[in-house]
């Protein structure tokens, strides 16, 4: 495809969500607090690791990736004991940020607070750098474009102008308020419809490739049983502890990463919300997963 046909449809959907998250926080503010929009901006969860992670974690391990899904799943009972005072003690203490939670949780603990807050950056930034590095890839794969001649420099590199487009999104609808308890509507909404945008595109990839460059499910797996070089029986079989371990360790990213923490804790308007959430959240996570193998 051309490049600046990519390029355009890029710009195009990051000025739908621009858009959207503006018209709310000016027209509608009250849209942003609803329990629908509450329900889907929490897959946050699903990032490129969806796309590229889940399907290449399949390739690699076999059914070994839906624990990064099922963990939580599992964990979604504990919410209305665990989330729900999270809520509760976010509200009271005026609390908005995971460090000040730690550190309120340990005597308003200073320390804690600066100590957490320097390892979150350092976790995220290669975090973040894996989404940029997905983006950029699949820019290359769809205009077939090899690596820059100057490559090394930053102007040359897309992942810098993206960049720059994210953080103009955050400084213009997270940090232009002063009121650090302050809901973020318009950031919830566009959020909640880039969930939308991902699971739809997921299902309709999933739908063409199976039904169309296949004949369903079962000559996918027909085919997987004879093909010697992709076939789920030829992986070996994860330990119980890995799973288990992998199972707790997607459980507990659930809640606690940043952006979980964010958009669960940080962000909810009503305690009530999390019932939506309760069912909304599994199946989201079931179906765009649906067509991962």
């Amino acid at each position: 495809m051309d490049s600046w046909l990519i390029i355009l449809l890029s710009l195009a959907y990051l000025g739908l969500l621009f858009l959207s998250a503006h018209w709310v926080e000016k027209f509608r503010p009250s849209l942003g607090g609803s329990k629908w929009v509450y329900a889907l901006a929490i897959p946050v969860y699903c990032t490129a690791w969806t796309y590229y992670g889940s399907v290449g974690k399949a390739v690699t391990d076999g059914w070994e990736f839906l624990t990064i899904y099922i963990g939580p799943i599992l964990g979604i009972p504990l919410w209305w004991l665990v989330v729900r005072k999270m809520i509760k003690v976010c509200e009271v203490q005026r609390i908005s940020t995971l460090p000040d939670f730690l550190a309120d949780r340990y005597g308003k603990n200073l320390g804690l607070s600066i100590f957490s807050s320097v390892f979150l950056v350092l976790g995220i930034i290669p975090y973040i750098s894996i989404q940029l590095k997905a983006i950029v890839n699949s820019f290359q794969i769809l205009t077939t474009q090899q690596s820059s001649a100057i490559e090394g420099l930053f102007i040359a590199d897309s992942a810098f102008y993206l960049s720059i487009l994210l953080a103009l999104f955050i400084v213009f609808f997270v940090f232009r308020s002063i009121e650090t308890t302050a809901k973020h509507n318009g950031m919830m909404v566009a959020i909640a419809l880039d969930s939308d945008v991902k699971l739809i595109a997921f299902l309709v990839v999933g739908t063409f490739v199976t039904f169309f460059l296949f004949d369903g499910f079962e000559d996918i797996f027909s085919r997987l049983s004879l093909s010697e070089r992709l076939s789920f029986e030829s992986f070996p079989s994860s330990s119980g502890l890995e799973w288990l371990l992998l199972l707790l360790l997607s459980m507990s990213a659930f809640i606690l990463l940043p952006r979980q923490f964010q958009v669960m804790v940080a962000e909810n308007q009503s305690i009530g919300h999390l019932k939506t959430a309760a069912w909304v959240v599994p199946l989201y996570l079931l179906l765009i997963n649906l067509f991962v193998v």
